[in-house]
């Protein structure tokens, strides 16, 4: 996460994930599922602003970033169908820190949005994260990481991912449990990806459902071992060849569009690997580096089908760095 200090108010960038490898280990009692994945940060970004407020109200206010449009692709796309009220993690996140702080000032958020909802990219997670960092910044002035991401971990599975590489100042991470437990990986490496998002969300309950019957339940576990080691060596080609994510086959189940992907990405010369992003339904291609990838962008975007984008591995400074600089 990159922060700034914007005449009183505190700025936080926050990038997309990919999941570069997602087995699912089995179901837990408390109906999530325990997970081995295996995450990066890329350069897709969503930027908020926080600005304390003299009264009690949290108000949230979206746009597009850098005056892109939120534009649909057809009439089942709903990758700008982003809540500003309390159904926001953002809010969620916000109204909770408030609570465990011990205070009722109100805070205004501006949104300049950028990742896609309905993809497996993060962004909502993302968002989280940065209300809590944002909201401790705007309302005590200063950084809990042990507070936040206690905090994080009773809101979703991935908001911890966003949290603890900021705190290290890395990446890529090993995440376990239901994604909360974060391990991180440290590799000098700097992939290039291309993410292509289809005009169709995917819903990760109904996804995750698939997985439940007994022809996904017989399926051998595979391990994230040449994925953590291709990270660590910053081999293109060996991550390549060990992307690999359990909800590939239920998800495209259940969208049409990833077939169509998938043949466009199989043929593609420049592409060394691909993968689905979490339950979907974006998929990413890894490729060798930022030419292939604006080639690539350039014939999916020319049709008029997808959104495209040709990113980056993402990494900013440590928190405590970044805040030592600001202070």
């Amino acid at each position: 996460m990159l922060i700034e200090l914007l005449n009183g108010s505190w700025g936080v960038t926050v990038p997309a994930k990919l999941n570069l490898f997602l087995e699912i280990l089995g179901k837990r009692p408390d109906g999530y599922h325990s997970l081995q994945t295996v995450m990066s940060s890329v350069s897709l970004t969503d930027e908020l602003i926080f600005s304390e407020r003299t009264d009690d109200q949290i108000s949230l206010k979206i746009v597009p970033l850098e005056s892109q449009s939120f534009r649909k692709l057809s009439d089942t796309d709903g990758a700008w169908d982003i809540p500003e009220d309390n159904r926001n993690l953002i809010c969620l996140a916000l109204v909770a820190l408030r609570a465990r702080l011990g205070i009722n000032r109100g805070m205004d958020v501006l949104l300049r949005k950028s990742i896609p909802a309905l993809a497996g990219l993060g962004g909502g997670s993302a968002d989280a994260a940065a209300a809590i960092l944002g909201g401790m910044l705007a309302w005590t002035g200063r950084y809990d990481h042990t507070l936040a991401i206690d905090l994080a971990a009773s809101l979703g599975s991935d908001i911890n991912f966003f949290l603890e590489t900021a705190f290290f100042g890395n990446s890529a991470a090993l995440c376990t449990g239901r994604g909360e437990i974060v391990g991180p990986i440290f590799g000098e490496g700097r992939f290039h990806f291309v993410i292509i998002h289809p005009p169709m969300g995917c819903s990760t309950k109904a996804v995750f459902n698939q997985l439940d019957t007994q022809e996904f339940k017989s399926l051998p576990i595979r391990s994230a071992t040449d994925t953590i080691q291709a990270v660590k060596d910053g081999d293109s080609e060996k991550l390549g060849s060990s992307l690999w994510n359990r909800l590939t086959s239920p998800a495209t189940g259940l969208n049409p569009w990833l077939k169509e992907i998938d043949s466009r990405l199989r043929l593609a010369p420049s592409v060394l690997g691909y993968s689905l992003s979490g339950s979907g339904s974006a998929m990413f291609a890894v490729v060798m580096n930022r030419d292939h990838g604006e080639n690539l962008v350039r014939q999916l975007t020319d049709e008029n089908l997808y959104r495209a984008y040709n990113v980056a591995t993402w990494r900013s400074g440590k928190i405590i760095d970044q805040l030592s600089v600001l202070r």
